[in-house]
């Protein structure tokens, strides 16, 4: 369990390691105290080349944050490479946390 402070609230949470339509690895968090989803910590970028154990972080918008959160928690590492998406440029890290948690299957 983890302690995920937000601008809007503070939330007890786990994480849930799931795969992407296309075999991705995605990362969610989710409440511990009533299972509902608090982010989606990762997104699918089909034309990024990634590694088996390389995710990319949505650091953005209602996410603002969540990058420092995983890298202090010692879910991922810090950023290898950056890749743009948008108007959004997104870091790509290694998944340190091989500890899996329940799983939420595939998404997307």
């Amino acid at each position: 369990m983890y302690v995920l402070k937000t601008p809007y609230e503070t939330y007890n949470v786990s994480l849930n390691i799931g795969k992407y339509s296309d075999g991705r690895t995605c990362l969610q968090l989710i409440d511990t105290e009533d299972g509902a989803p608090v982010m989606m910590v990762t997104v699918n970028i089909p034309g990024a080349v990634l590694e088996k154990d390389e995710v990319i972080i949505k650091n953005y918008s209602e996410n603002e944050g969540v990058l420092e959160f995983l890298i202090e928690n010692g879910i991922v590492s810090q950023p290898l490479r950056w890749v743009a998406s948008g108007w959004v440029t997104c870091p790509i890290v290694k998944l340190w946390n091989n500890k899996r948690e329940p799983s939420m299957g595939r998404v997307g």
